[in-house]
């Protein structure tokens, strides 16, 4: 009887341990390492810090050196992250009268974007040597106008090409509005060198699509801006770059045009443009209203344009497929300084004229909703002017901004396979209903500030990163509002995700914005960048993701928790849970 006690009591020891190693990998989930705040500037030397300052808008990541370069408030800043504890910024550059739109780590070099404030079309890309201790400095080899706001920059594998979104978003000159053509740029170097001998520079351009965009446009392409004999290459406006795996393609995102476009790298012509459709709300669930007195997530007769902001491809079973975060954008040239009004496609769904027999009037006649256009149901929602309207000016559907999801596409038709739904709304209303659609704005209290985005575009997912883990592809999708990480995983198939955990870093709600910030309560406010590191390249050996926190202004280290490819070989790790439980067991033996 006391051997099998004995065996028992082995059993149950070793069973245990299994048990409590598990418990620590579980779901995959991120745990707050530090946060560095980066100044907005210097004044005699000392940093200034500011809540929505610009200091940060995206990062970089050298994988040897541990450097993370992160750019904003028209600075370049080298940041040590050797000791994740405590980062340091080791030196700044001022780049003068320009404002960095992106940076990116290639081969010991440095690639920066710059949108030149004082001529819009003459944006500009530059290449430094990667920061050099013993200098302590960085010098630049390559530098180069590229074309109007080139928003994107992203190296190739090997380093030799560098594609560029040109933006081209309109501005004003002498009062009137001038709006350049979006386009495409292919910086290519031929030989082992980067430098400004053996380079050579094209614009891919949107001419020939001029004369299809009406067919583009049953697809769900947009042609907004139709002012002073606008074109249609006028108004597309590249955003955001990812490569097929091969690198012979790049897919290129049009915002506000609700559509990717293709490049064809091998021929180095722009070879199609793909419409993503629209959202039909009445299919799914959101919250449309900032006056409806709390969370009220529903189908409604609206349908929502994707337009997303990032997009990253990845490979399952040989297929490859494009991830995009459906943020949301309209074209708004109100606020510019005209000598006219200027420009916006917004309007509130409450001023428009409904057409007699519109899907709206017809879809609240069968759900026996009333006043459908007050503000508590559709009335406050930001719609755009330019879909939905019928020759009369009324109209007979409506079109908001952003899908509040992400979304998969297979590249080789472009056909949606899956979409989030009302799942990021839906989870931050569950987990934190009191930052639900929330909003930094400095001087406000952050609990007066839930609910206040939800009549425009809601919780703004916007960035994304991947990495492989085993079988799964995993997903790390940040919120703009107010600031949140949601993870997902897909295992075996692109189409049926789990939703593995949500990272938040807004522990207090005590107070304005403001004051959380001049606290340090917040961090990750905004994840405007996202950049996975794997523990093969991490200071710690272990997964880490960082975030651009671009309202807070910060540069945050994140642990990644329960990846497998973390808890592989020898070492067996242990939570709190089962140290104390083996230590009672031990008790017990003894």
């Amino acid at each position: 009887m006391e051997g099998v006690l004995n065996v028992s009591r082995y059993l149950l020891f070793f069973s245990y341990i299994l048990f409590a190693t598990y418990v620590q990998c579980g779901n995959i989930h991120l745990n707050k390492t530090s946060t560095l705040y980066i100044p907005v500037s210097y004044t005699a030397g000392e940093p200034v810090f500011s809540l929505k300052g610009g200091s940060v808008e995206q990062l970089a990541y050298d994988s040897q050196d541990k450097i993370v370069y992160i750019v904003g408030a028209s600075k370049l800043n080298v940041i040590n992250i050797s000791n994740v504890q405590n980062p340091k910024i080791l030196y700044n550059i001022t780049l003068g009268d320009f404002d960095p739109t992106d940076v990116e780590f290639c081969g010991d070099h440095v690639f920066v974007a710059l949108d030149k404030n004082q001529d819009r079309e003459a944006g500009r890309v530059v290449i430094f040597e990667k920061y050099h201790k013993e200098s302590d400095a960085m010098n630049i080899i390559f530098n180069i106008t590229v074309g109007p706001l080139p928003d994107m920059l992203l190296p190739s594998s090997n380093c030799s090409t560098v594609l560029v979104a040109l933006e081209g978003e309109a501005f004003a000159r002498d009062g009137q509005l001038i709006d350049p053509e979006g386009g495409v740029g292919l910086l290519k170097f031929h030989g082992q060198n980067i430098s400004a001998s053996n380079y050579s520079y094209k614009r891919l351009n949107f001419h020939k699509f001029n004369d299809r965009w009406e067919d583009l446009s049953n697809y769900g392409v947009r042609f907004i801006y139709k002012e002073n004999n606008n074109s249609f290459s006028q108004d597309l406006e590249p955003e955001y770059i990812t490569y097929s795996k091969d690198e012979k393609k790049a897919y290129v995102c049009l915002q506000e045009n609700n559509a990717i476009a293709e490049v064809d790298l091998e021929t180095e012509n722009v070879t199609a443009i793909h419409g993503l459709g629209f959202k039909n709300w009445s299919n799914s669930k959101l919250d449309a209203s900032d006056k409806d007195n709390g969370i009220n997530i529903r189908s409604l007769p609206v349908y929502g344009m994707y337009q997303p902001d990032a997009i990253h491809v990845v490979k399952m079973n040989g297929v490859e497929y494009i991830i995009t975060a459906n943020e949301g954008d309209s074209k708004d040239y109100s606020d510019y300084p005209l000598n006219k009004t200027g420009f916006s496609e917004e309007i509130r769904a409450k001023d428009i004229i409904l057409s007699n027999n519109s899907e709206v009037r017809e879809w609240a006649l069968q759900n026996d909703v009333k006043n459908i256009l007050d503000d508590a149901i559709l009335g406050r929602l930001k719609i755009s002017k330019e879909n939905g309207r019928m020759n009369d000016g009324t109209f007979d559907k409506l079109y908001t901004f952003g899908g509040r999801s992400f979304s998969v596409w297979k590249t080789e038709t472009m056909s949606q396979v899956y979409d989030s739904g009302s799942n990021i709304e839906d989870t931050h209303a569950q987990r934190r209903p009191y930052l639900f659609n929330a909003a930094a704005k400095a001087d406000k209290d952050i609990k007066a500030t839930m609910d206040s985005r939800s009549d425009d575009k809601g919780p703004e997912s916007e960035s994304l990163t991947v990495t492989y883990d085993d079988n799964k592809v995993i997903l790390f999708l940040g919120n703009e509002r107010p600031g949140s990480i949601s993870i997902y995983s897909f295992e075996g198939c692109m189409t049926t995700p789990k939703l593995e955990s949500v990272f938040w870093d807004i522990p207090s709600l005590d107070g304005t914005w403001t004051q959380a910030f001049d606290q340090r309560k917040i961090s990750c406010i905004d994840p405007e960048d996202l950049k996975y590191i794997p523990p093969n390249q991490s200071p710690t050996g272990r997964s880490l993701l960082l975030v651009a926190g671009s309202t807070s202004g910060t540069l945050s280290i994140l642990e990644v928790k329960g990846l497998n490819i973390d808890n592989s070989g020898s070492q067996v790790h242990l939570d709190w849970r089962g140290l104390i439980f083996i230590f009672l067991l031990i008790n017990l033996w003894i």
